[in-house]
């Protein structure tokens, strides 16, 4: 385990180097359905439900598995969506059955496009973070597992677990 964070420190650290001077910009592009991928979507859908073993129900629990599992996949630790994301994901919990069969991938899109920007936020805020020394005389708690906690409800608070994964990532080393 410490070998693993120190893996992920010493990557952190080679990109803080790559980075330029100043405000770290992370620049990233928001990825778009093809216009084949709405058919594709389709047929695959269609293939599954005739198909598959377990011959599945495409329904709104089905949706909200579907969803669920999403923003598990993405954001597993809760430490990059914020609570508002979440909150304008909710109203399509009940809806992946929907743009599964019609092919409507507007939805799926956003949320990871969201994640994305998420990401690049927290990078921006690593990398400008590691350019001030931590201090390690002060006495605080850092809790690593944010999945039993509600998302966090602003910038702010991610970037306070941010400031604190970094330096016990530090201390392990």
């Amino acid at each position: 385990m410490k070998r693993i964070h120190l893996i992920v420190l010493t990557f952190i650290l080679f990109l803080g180097r790559l980075a330029p001077a100043g405000e770290a910009a992370i620049k990233y592009t928001a990825l778009q359905p093809e216009p084949q991928h709405p058919r594709v979507t389709q047929l695959v859908t269609q293939i599954l439900l005739r198909n598959h073993y377990r011959q599945l129900d495409l329904n709104d629990s089905l949706s909200a598995q579907v969803y669920n599992n999403l923003l598990e996949i993405l954001d597993y630790n809760k430490s990059y969506f914020l609570k508002s994301d979440i909150e304008s994901f909710k109203p399509f919990k009940y809806a992946f059955d929907n743009f599964l069969l019609s092919g409507r991938l507007d939805v799926p899109f956003t949320i990871f496009n969201t994640f994305q920007q998420r990401m690049a936020e927290r990078l921006a805020f690593v990398f400008k973070r590691l350019e001030t020394p931590f201090d390690f005389t002060k006495d605080e708690y850092y809790y690593p597992y944010r999945d039993s906690l509600d998302w966090a409800g602003s910038a702010a608070e991610l970037d306070e677990f941010w400031r604190k994964r970094l330096k016990n990532e530090a201390l392990s080393l």
